[in-house]
């Protein structure tokens, strides 16, 4: 019996003239049993959920399904039940089409659960495009960011990792392979994952502080559009994975936790690249749709490709490779490779006992017993760790108005001196990112008009200063902070270390 494949799904009726060709045989039929005795369908393999549902319920309208038992070596059936009897395959494709779950290429049982999650297939064209998108969206932050501490960058890809990868495979996975077996176009499905990953967006984010909720909308919004056509590619979920992993981890591994801040000032580049990666991801999208589009146009004119597959997947990969490493040269030259380490700040236990300057009456001498007595116990307390750290080769500076040591960089000395008995506390020591480009807010707007003088000012007279020509000139202010940036142009020419 020869098989045959129509466009055209619906019930079947012996004779009808229009009905889909299914194999079966009219009742003047000469199959040994009888007019509907040993028919069999040659049952067209369905393509999508939909399609299974409208064969199992056509078919279920006009007789029992009833699976014969062959009597021979044909589709033969001596014993012919009610209604249309069909082939033992059959009968059972037909129940799971009848359930909405349509049997997996090579096997008898419903969908696999790979397939469902989109994990059955890794094509490399796809995967390759994942890269290079990823790298194109990327780009930005390697020319207006830095990173911080390599153990918090780690810590932040990780954690990035953890929840694109749930994500997407339920997003990405699941519930586009649901829509999509709704849906015969593309478009209406990815408005319906759209629709239904922005409701959970906002309920994920209902307690969120306002700066990450905001974070997230400028960083995953614009992937959609992007996943969904390496998702129309049919390589399942890994090219998406490869591109929204780091579409996600990099700005919030190249942008300072500190400046997204609502009492911060932000930086106007960074805001300029989440625009900036936006409107790209946008066009990438529409470029990729066209090209999509373009190219199966073309295929139905000329069905052979132009160049073989395998000179086309080295185009590809060599492709790929240069885009990395162009993203790596920009890097390089471009912007500030490496990493911005956490110091740490080991206090000492023993501190100066400064009681006895009270007994002191003069000015002077009491200021010399409290810098002498200062420095002696520095001086008595700090040689041994200092000496630990010169053999390990580590940076450090010694202070002594608080007996302590700041270590550069090494917060994985933590644990060597947290709990020995000289030391009180071990502190880490947040760092301060060197951006390679910067660009103030104040710059963009101009001079800001001088506000009202505040009234903590007005209550010890500071106007009345400021018109007699009294600005501080010649005082030397003192301040004690490690947060200080000694490179600023109004403190660098007058810092006194």
């Amino acid at each position: 019996m020869g098989r045959s494949r129509s466009a055209r799904v619906g019930p079947y009726l012996p004779g009808r003239p229009g009905s889909p060709d299914l194999g079966l045989p009219d009742q003047n039929s000469r199959s040994p049993g009888g007019p509907t005795a040993g028919c069999g369908f040659a049952f067209p393999p369905p393509t999508s959920l939909a399609r299974r549902s409208r064969y199992g319920l056509g078919a279920a309208r006009y007789g029992r399904l009833s699976a014969p038992q062959p009597a021979g070596p044909g589709l033969g059936n001596s014993r012919p039940g009610p209604g249309v009897a069909i082939a033992p395959g059959a009968a059972r494709r037909l129940r799971r089409a009848g359930r909405g779950v349509g049997s997996a290429p090579g096997r008898p049982g419903g969908q696999r659960l790979g397939t469902v999650l989109g994990l059955d297939r890794l094509r490399l064209g796809p995967l390759l495009l994942a890269l290079v998108l990823a790298a194109l969206l990327t780009l930005p932050w390697l020319l207006v960011g830095a990173l911080g501490d390599r153990f918090t960058s780690l810590q932040q890809a990780l954690q990035a990792l953890a929840r694109a990868l749930p994500e997407i495979l339920l997003f990405w996975g699941l519930v586009y392979f649901l829509f999509r077996s709704t849906w015969v176009r593309l478009w209406p499905a990815v408005l319906s994952l759209l629709l239904s990953y922005g409701l959970f967006f906002v309920a994920a984010h209902l307690t969120s502080p306002i700066e990450t909720a905001l974070q997230d909308v400028l960083i995953l919004l614009p992937l959609v559009p992007l996943l969904a056509e390496l998702r129309a590619r049919g390589s399942g979920i890994y090219p998406s994975l490869v591109l929204a992993w780091p579409a996600y981890a990099v700005p919030i591994l190249f942008v300072d936790p500190r400046n997204m801040l609502p009492n911060n000032e932000p930086e106007p580049l960074h805001l300029a690249a989440y625009a900036g990666v936006a409107a790209t991801a946008l066009s990438l999208a529409l470029f990729l749709w066209t090209e999509r589009h373009l190219r199966r146009v073309l295929w139905q004119e000329r069905p052979r490709p132009l160049l073989p597959g395998r000179f086309v997947a080295a185009l590809g990969v060599v492709a790929a490779l240069g885009v990395l490493l162009l993203w790596g040269t920009l890097y390089r030259q471009a912007g500030v490779p490496g990493f911005a380490d956490d110091g740490l700040l080991i206090i000492l236990r023993e501190q100066a006992d400064l009681s006895p300057a009270q007994q002191i009456a003069g000015r002077a001498a009491r200021l010399q017993f409290v810098y002498r007595t200062l420095v002696e116990t520095a001086e008595r307390t700090q040689p041994p760790l200092r000496a630990e750290l010169e053999q390990l080769g580590v940076r450090y500076r010694p202070y002594y108005l608080v007996n302590m040591i700041r270590v550069e960089g090494r917060r994985d000395l933590y644990g060597r001196f947290a709990g020995r008995p000289e030391v009180a506390n071990v502190l880490v020591n947040p760092n301060v990112r060197r951006y390679p480009r910067h660009l103030s807010l104040t710059g963009l707007v101009g001079d800001v008009p001088a506000a009202e003088t505040a009234p903590n000012l007005l209550a010890i007279h500071v106007d009345e200063a400021w018109v007699l020509g009294a600005w501080g000139q010649g005082i030397v202010v003192a301040g004690q902070d490690t947060g200080y940036d000694w490179t600023h142009p109004a403190l660098q020419s007058r810092y006194r270390g």
